[in-house]
């Protein structure tokens, strides 16, 4: 430990201490237990060196002068509170977080007090320094709000250390009867991260109806519908997501889903009921088209040749190679002869020259 640089006369504290005394006694001002307002004075007289030279120590990051400083004011005037507050400053400049943690549960009765100590363990979870018999003390005596923050501060860690399933397992095992909106939140991050769908719903689906979820929480529980194939929970939700593009994005989402797990009837199906939602681009009609085809939907194929401008030899041929009599039977009124004569002689479809049929002609030219 440093030598004090700063101590004051004895012979001088001597009798200006006892000077205040008895004039405290002589006034009547001494309390029986306790320090009157003139013995408080003489020890803000005591400290003020100390305090002095402490500050301009900090200024220049000597911390173990500061330390040095403070616990032999501390030593003195046990109840400083503000050599508590520098002396808790010198260990943290230290990084001895121990020490720091012990000396600002001391002084946690006042909210800045409590907000010191909170943010010191939270920094000594982050850095993996608190062992778990420790963290559950902690726990015990914490409110909801501090409880959550020192539990998601511990999951963090565990996710960037070892990896995000040991801090789902962890949290899961520990608190997933939680109902605190923080903590599942934290569930339902580390839950996509380890792509667990159900985690994911289970965390999140209970705070829709109340409107608890923000953009990124109706964005990860749609995906996990998404990933799930579960497209009437994404129409339920999609009435809670405000923004246009996120919508769209959802429902996009599933289609393409779909499409990969080769489930064309699903996507077409739900293409078809948002397309509100999805927009009505050249793009989005040529998806259409295509799905229409795969899943062998003659009424959409015609429906569709038009708007999207199809020759009309390549819509005869995708009609000829699928159900021709149903074709001919819904859209006779606008092919006419040609379409009919078309299906008929299927092998010399190739010679047919593609004539206008007037407005209603739904086969391009």
């Amino acid at each position: 430990m440093n030598k004090l640089s700063v101590s004051p006369n004895s012979y001088s504290s001597f009798w200006v201490k006892n000077m205040f005394v008895a004039a405290s006694i002589l006034y009547g001002t001494l309390p029986v237990g306790g320090i009157s307002p003139l013995q408080a004075q003489v020890q803000t007289f005591e400290s003020y060196p100390y305090l002095q030279k402490a500050y301009k120590e900090e200024k220049k990051k000597n911390w173990p002068e500061v330390q040095a400083l403070m616990e032999h004011l501390l030593s003195r005037e046990a109840d400083n509170k503000t050599a508590k507050t520098l002396l808790i400053r010198a260990f943290l400049g230290q990084n001895k977080y121990k020490e720091a943690e012990a000396m600002a549960e001391k002084v946690s009765s006042d909210p800045e007090g409590s907000q010191q100590l909170q943010n010191i363990r939270t920094t000594m979870l982050s850095k993996g320094l608190v062992q778990e018999n420790v963290l559950s003390s902690w726990l015990k005596k914490s409110k909801d709000n501090d409880k959550t923050q020192l539990i998601n501060a511990h999951v963090n860690r565990l996710a960037s250390t070892q990896n995000p399933d040991v801090a789902l397992n962890w949290l899961e095992k520990n608190y997933s009867q939680n109902d605190s909106r923080a903590l599942r939140k934290t569930r339902s991050v580390l839950a996509e991260k380890c792509n667990k769908n159900d985690v994911v719903i289970d965390a999140l689906s209970p705070l829709l109806a109340s409107h608890q979820l923000g953009r990124d929480d109706l964005r990860r529980l749609g995906m996990a519908y998404v990933n799930n194939l579960d497209p009437v929970a994404i129409d339920n939700l999609l009435p809670f997501v405000s923004r246009p593009e996120d919508k769209k994005l959802l429902a996009t989402a599933f289609v393409f889903k779909a499409i990969a797990q080769k489930k064309g009837n699903l996507a077409e199906t739900w293409l078809k009921h948002w397309e509100n939602i999805i927009g009505h681009s050249s793009d989005i009609q040529e998806m259409q088209w295509n799905l229409a085809v795969a899943n062998n939907n003659v009424p959409e194929i015609i429906h569709l040749s038009g708007p999207l401008r199809k020759p009309c030899l390549d819509t005869v041929e995708v009609l000829a190679d699928r159900d021709a009599d149903a074709a001919i039977l819904e859209n006779n009124q606008r092919l006419g002869s040609i379409l009919l004569n078309a299906c008929k002689i299927r092998s010399r479809w190739k010679t047919i020259p593609c004539l206008h049929h007037g407005k209603n002609n739904v086969v391009s030219l």
